[in-house]
């Protein structure tokens, strides 16, 4: 599965996680434009991203290394914490986060409207085709992005983009967790709210980042040939030319992790 994939053994003698590297100096700025429609709105924000900082985040680790004889119990919530631990000195995520915000207001959007529009915003940027088919052929390389290389190479597969969605929604100040479903190769961020509407009754309702028109609190459909995510268009088996679709069903069990109030 999916987590299968991003852990390691290591040969050290303790647990031992990575500590991240000082963030390097800003260099090779890039006006980065992104562009995206809401309540049939148009949007539009600017931030600044550099070539330091991407480099920097594309060389961070992105493997759970651990030498106990067995997998520690708290491994997946350690390892998803890598990814969403910003270097000191960058502001990239809180800055991003009051754009957004200030695009809402601007537009007269209410505190829930503007957490569908950040989320309408990750799921904006380009689901990677190609990385997701590498993870179908077990291609042992395949490793997530740290949330400013998805903002910078406008990308990114669940995973990334799940990491992204969740940065945000945290700095918004809504609680905020991951849904794993590892037999379908899939993630997902919840958000937190009323109990009685949640997801799994888990206090969070489900919001899919792949691709726009997912609804918060609506869970995608399953593919029952081989358990993808039909309505987030998970892998590339689904595309204009493939109108042979075979039966769905709903999305199978999940991990609840990470899970934070807001």
């Amino acid at each position: 599965n999916i987590l299968e994939k991003f852990r390691q053994f290591s040969d050290q003698n303790i647990l031992k996680q990575p500590v991240k590297a000082k963030l390097p100096a800003p260099e090779s700025p890039h006006e980065m434009i992104y562009e995206w429609k809401y309540a049939g709105k148009s949007y539009g924000i600017k931030e600044t991203l550099y070539d330091s900082y991407y480099n920097f985040y594309a060389a961070e680790p992105k493997t759970y290394n651990y030498s106990t004889d067995s997998l520690p119990s708290n491994w997946e919530e350690d390892y998803f914490n890598m990814f969403l631990t910003r270097s000191e000195g960058d502001n990239t995520i809180p800055e991003l986060t009051a754009k957004i915000r200030e695009a809402g207001l601007k537009n007269n959007l209410s505190e829930d409207q503007i957490v569908e529009l950040a989320l309408s915003f990750v799921q904006s940027l380009v689901y990677d085709e190609v990385k997701a088919q590498k993870i179908l052929s077990d291609n042992q390389s395949v490793s997530p992005d740290y949330p400013y290389e998805v903002l910078y190479k406008k990308t990114g597969i669940c995973s990334d983009k799940s990491f992204l969605a969740y940065s945000l929604m945290k700095e918004l100040g809504y609680g905020v967790t991951f849904f794993v479903y590892e037999k379908e190769n899939h993630m997902s961020i919840g958000i937190q709210c009323p109990q009685s509407y949640s997801t799994y009754n888990s206090g969070y309702c489900y919001a899919e980042t792949t691709s726009l028109g997912n609804k918060i609190g609506i869970i995608p459909d399953l593919n029952t040939t081989n358990n993808s995510a039909t309505s987030a268009k998970e892998f590339a088996y689904f595309n204009a030319s493939d109108n042979n679709q075979s039966d769905i069903k709903a999305m199978g069990e999940a991990k609840i992790r990470n899970s934070m109030q807001g």
